[in-house]
């Protein structure tokens, strides 16, 4: 894993509504993801995840500098991706999903 990548689980309650899911932090072995929004309702009973995986290096990398002064400049290395393109839309599914249960 690079610093590049990024992690989201998605996925749906059993009542349709859609949840999404940021690593927030890594440190081998524990991942540790956090819902993006909104809690879960209270109501739902199961909840279907996927992992998905979006590698940094898909769009164009592209690399600015400015010069500050005679002695010192600032370089940003980034990525550029096209109008319709985001890193969520751009990530690929990684395994099984899983479900769930949120009665217990």
């Amino acid at each position: 894993m690079t610093e590049d990548d990024e992690f989201w689980l998605r996925g749906k309650d059993d009542l349709g509504n859609e949840y999404v899911f940021n690593l927030t932090s890594y440190d081998k072995p524990n991942l540790i993801f956090e819902l993006q929004d909104l809690g879960i309702l209270d109501h739902a009973k199961q909840l279907t995840l996927q992992l998905y995986h979006y590698s940094g290096t898909t769009g164009k990398t592209v690399s600015y500098e400015q010069k500050e002064s005679e002695d010192t400049y600032i370089e940003e290395i980034g990525t550029v991706y096209d109008e319709d393109q985001a890193p969520e839309d751009l990530a690929v599914p990684v395994g099984d999903g899983i479900t769930v249960d949120l009665q217990n």
